[in-house]
């Protein structure tokens, strides 16, 4: 069975409502966030995306090529 949404925030209410109601996400949300903030932010999230682009690619080059799965599995 898999989980909800609502499922995972209601699991950790106090959590998701800190993430939601955080300075940051509301200034974002009411465009009041400073400008340099928001520059600092688009600079990380530029950093990490990179950074992960480049994880996902050598998984990808390190796992077994996809016509393995493709074959019907002998149980």
């Amino acid at each position: 069975m898999g989980y909800r949404f609502t499922d995972l925030t209601t699991a950790c209410q106090d959590d998701w409502r800190a993430y939601i109601e955080h300075d940051f996400v509301c200034q974002l949300g009411n465009a009041t966030l400073p400008e340099a903030s928001f520059r600092h932010y688009l600079k990380q999230d530029y950093l990490f995306l990179i950074h992960f682009a480049r994880a996902y690619a050598l998984a990808a080059y390190k796992s077994p090529p996809w016509q393995i799965y493709a074959k019907p599995m002998k149980v």
